[in-house]
């Protein structure tokens, strides 16, 4: 990227404080008059104006050129500026800071939600990140994340040693289930559908409860896993280091709270069973099954 001071122009004998990235990169040095952020480069006034006509350029930052210049004698600074883009409003970048609430948010996001809030505790993030960095806990965060990302994997594995205990007893009682009913002959053959009709239901409900959680796993997996990602390689732009780190803590609270209230909630099967009535020969009409179907729980 062209940072540097005084660049000459080899096509003439102009000099230049700042040049086009896009255009030294084809060997032609024309004088920058805007910065973007996304590009993280200098853009001349022809690309400038394709920013404003291509869809997928119009959202870009485009900053001042003299924007981040430090008054020494050294390359100017590039300026730190957030690249995140709100969920909520389209295109907008998520530049504020509302201390009270400890939150992240677009203009549009804090003038609307946070209005009541003292200015005072309102900051603009390219304005004040050296002091909002040093605040962000970033390096525990990180940590959290790591160690959240442990348990979800963990987590994602015991479902599937759960499903494969699962079929494994539940081809166990159909085996037992098949070899009574042959026992008792036709007489029993009507009950012995009505045992493995309950013993699929016990056994779908349960399938379906491991399925959903090894799903909602996976998701939670992958939003931590992309949070991570993209702390790693924000480092060296501090103020998309500090936005994400705030959309990280969120992240972890809701994934924490998703994690806390489901094992409260579930209730995982330990194994399922099936026990033979040897008293069925003589009661086999007024039954409605050859055994019972059960599953013993254990609370995680």
């Amino acid at each position: 990227m062209a940072t540097g001071r005084f660049s000459q122009s080899k096509m003439s004998e102009e000099t230049f404080e700042f040049v086009c990235t896009a255009c030294e990169q084809e060997n032609k040095t024309l004088e920058a008059v805007r910065y973007c952020v996304e590009c993280v480069g200098y853009c001349c006034q022809v690309c400038t104006d394709l920013h404003k006509r291509f869809p997928a350029l119009k959202n870009h930052s485009l900053l001042g050129i003299g924007q981040g210049k430090q008054a020494s004698k050294q390359p100017p600074r590039l300026p730190e500026f957030p690249t995140e883009r709100c969920s909520t409003h389209a295109g907008k970048v998520l530049d504020m800071y509302c201390e009270k609430d400890d939150v992240v948010g677009c203009s549009t996001c804090i003038s609307k939600d946070h209005r009541l809030c003292p200015d005072s505790q309102i900051h603009s993030i390219p304005d004040t990140i050296g002091a909002l960095f040093k605040l962000s806990n970033s390096k525990k965060v990180q940590r959290q994340l790591r160690e959240l990302l442990t348990s979800m994997t963990t987590f994602g594995k015991s479902t599937d040693v759960q499903l494969s205990a699962l079929n494994k007893a539940k081809d166990k009682i159909e085996q037992k289930i098949t070899k009574f009913q042959k026992a008792l002959e036709a007489a029993v053959k009507k009950a012995a559908e009505m045992s493995k009709n309950e013993l699929m239901i016990v056994y779908k409900k349960i399938e379906q409860e491991i399925l959903e959680d090894k799903s909602d796993c996976q998701k939670n997996n992958d939003i931590l896993q992309n949070t991570s990602d993209k702390l790693n390689k924000a480092e060296g732009n501090r103020a998309q280091h500090f936005v994400l780190t705030k959309l990280a803590i969120r992240n972890i609270t809701e994934t924490e709270k998703k994690m806390t209230e489901k094992k409260k909630r579930r209730k995982l099967a330990e194994k399922l069973s099936f026990t033979p009535n040897q008293s069925l020969m003589d009661y086999i009409n007024g039954l409605h099954g050859i055994g019972m179907v059960g599953v013993t729980f254990r609370l995680d």
